[in-house]
Order: structure tokens, then sequence, then C-alpha cells
């Protein structure tokens, strides 16, 4: 685990921080009115940050940012002063690191689209890296920015992570430490909680907490079967939204963060209108045929894990990627076609797709 003076290594550090509300996210921690109820519930997504906190009329207040940076470095001092001007005239949320700059978050995003680049992603295989200091910093700064300081000491905050995937290998443990000891520097009591757990809690309360939760992101699909509040059994899909972006882009010559606005602007899977979006279709199918085979082979070779349950179970949905017009419906078919060692009464989308990882963290924080 870092400590704190390896944090402050490692961590861009700033000579000039332009901080902007950006999707109505304003700055928390000590800003923060009273009326907050003490303890947050994060969603590290590969594409969104989403930190939850309840009011104390039982409300929940969300907040998110892009997690993504795009660097942009002068060619003179002149050009320098005139890029840092254009950056603080549109408001963007970006560092300034030896006449560098880090542009971060939604910011990132529109500069690289306007240029047809590509931005960089600090989890953008689904975990940070010890080699990638870079990704790290900005890290920091983005979950600085949405959840601030504690409210309280060693206030509770849960956190979002990824279970081992089946077809891929990866080392968590660094990732969760790095992740706990931010927050811990931020005075939160950090809590590791697995993506599609946190799901469970969110959606599946007035099932007893039965059923599977399927977190369908950008960098990983997350899957947990759950029975009466058990985590009964979680594992992790290494494709998502993001390989449909890069694969799109790779065979049409374009960004993948082109790919992706054009994805996030809205497509019908079974109406593509345009050749960018009959390609983000082709994939689409492509990868809901991966996970539906993925979730065959893992639940037979579980079998003996999953309980008998006595009635069809629930299944929840949820993620950016399940956001596609006719994706759920797709899924669904897939997944029925499959032979399982459970009926499924439903399929259904959670009741708010990119919020609910977040809000089952805050639900943990503050049991």
């Amino acid at each position: 685990m870092a400590t704190k003076k390896k944090k402050e290594e490692d961590q861009v550090e700033p000579e000039t921080q332009e901080s902007v509300p950006e999707d109505n996210n304003e700055r928390m921690g000590n800003n923060m009115s009273e009326d907050y109820k003490p303890g947050i519930g994060v969603d590290i997504g590969t594409s969104f940050i989403q930190v939850a906190r309840r009011k104390a009329d039982g409300k929940v207040d969300f907040v998110s940012q892009r997690d993504a940076f795009y660097e942009i470095i002068p060619v003179s001092s002149v050009n320098a002063k005139l890029i840092e001007r254009s950056l603080r005239n549109r408001k963007a949320f970006y560092l300034n690191k030896n006449n560098h700059f880090f542009v971060v978050g939604q910011s990132a995003i529109d500069i690289a689209n306007e240029r047809q680049e590509s931005v960089q992603r600090p989890l953008k295989r689904g975990v940070l890296s010890a080699r990638d200091k870079e990704s790290f910093g900005m890290l920091s700064v983005i979950l600085e920015s949405l959840a601030g300081t504690a409210k309280v000491e060693k206030e509770s905050c849960y956190y979002s992570y990824p279970a081992d995937p089946i077809d891929a290998q990866f080392d968590a443990v660094y990732h969760q430490n790095v992740i706990g000891k931010i927050f811990q520097n931020l005075g939160y009591a950090p809590t590791p909680v697995l993506e599609s757990e946190a799901l469970v809690y969110s959606e599946l309360l007035d099932e007893d907490l039965t059923g599977v939760t399927i977190s369908c992101g950008a960098g990983m699909t997350n899957v947990t079967v759950a029975y009466m509040g058990e985590n009964i059994l979680s594992f992790s899909i290494a494709k998502g939204g993001d390989w449909i972006d890069e694969s799109v882009a790779r065979q049409m010559g374009l960004s993948d963060t082109v790919v992706q606005a054009e994805k996030e602007a809205g497509i019908d899977l079974l109406n593509p209108d345009g050749d960018i979006q009959e390609g983000i279709a082709i994939y689409y199918e492509t990868l809901i045929k991966y996970v539906a085979d993925s979730l065959e082979y893992k639940f037979k070779t579980s079998v003996q894990q999953i309980p008998k349950f006595k009635e069809p179970i629930i299944v929840v949905v949820s993620g950016g990627t399940s956001l596609a017009g006719g994706y759920l419906a797709k899924l669904e078919e897939a997944f029925l076609e499959k032979t399982l060692p459970f009926g499924v009464k439903e399929m259904r989308a959670a009741s708010d797709p990119l919020r609910a990882v977040a809000n089952g963290a805050l639900i943990a924080a503050q049991l």
C-alpha cells in the first residue's frame, strides 16, 4: 500500500488547477450542508465515477465525473498561455503540470472529440496499475473533487471494485489498497465492496436480496448471484463498452472517443442509423453473445455453489453499456437460450442504471 509520502511523489501536483461544476456536480466535502447523513457510496467505474450521499430527508444526492483525462503539450510558452486562456474560457477542469495541461473529466472527452483523438483512462482495464503513476494522480484528483474531505471523523466510505475475471488475469489487491489510501487521506474509513454485490443492495431489497445482478460497464461486465443477502458467487468478464468502441474505431479508422460519443448520443440496436451505428450494433451483438456464453460456462462450472432456488429469480441489469436501445431485450433473448441452474422470473433494468452501484454502496456504508 502506498504511503502518504509515496502518494505525494506519484501524484501529479498542479501549478494551476481550475475546477468547475460539470453535469451539475459541485465540490462537496467540507462545504457540504449539515443536512447530510454521514457515510458515502462510491462507484469507481471505468467510464464514470459516482458519489452518493443521503440527505436528512432520506433522499440521495449523486455527483459524477468522467473517469478520463487528456494531455495537451504546448509547443512554446506563448502557445501555453493561449491554451490556458482557452481552457479557462470554456471552464474546463484541468491541471497545469510544468506547462503540460491535463484536462480532466467531461472536458477531456469534449476536447478529445474535437481533435478526433482519444482520452486516457485511469481505469482503462478495470483496475489501476502500479506502473501507471500518471493515472493514479488523475484518479486522486477526480475522487477528491467529488467526495471532498470527510464530514465527520473516519466517515464510512464504501467504494466498488471489480470481481476476478474468468477470461483475463489481473491483481485487484493493489487497486483496492491504493483507492483505499486515497480515501483515508481524505479522512474516510474506506471499505471495498464488489460492484455487482452493491447492485444487490440497491435493487433486490424487495426480493429478500435474492437474485442475479449484472453490471454492464465500459471496461468489464460484473456478475453476482445472491441468496438472502449472501454473496454466493461473483465474477467478471473482461469485456464491456470500451471493447465495442475500440473494435469499431479500429475497423473504421476513427478514434474510440469519437465512436463512444456516437454511441452515447443514443443508438437503437434494432434500428441503427448510419455506418458508425451499424458497426456499433454489430459489435454489441458479439459482446452480448460472449457475455451469455461466459455466464453459461461459469454457472455450469459453479453449479455446486449455486442454491437450489425454490422459485424463478429476478435478474437485474445495470451500467452504461446497458443503456443502448434494445440491449436488454437482446441480452434476455441470449440469456434464456442458455442452460441455467435456475429459472428466471424476469430480467429487468436497474431503477437507475448509472447510479445503482453508488446507491448500493451508500446503503452498505450506512448500515
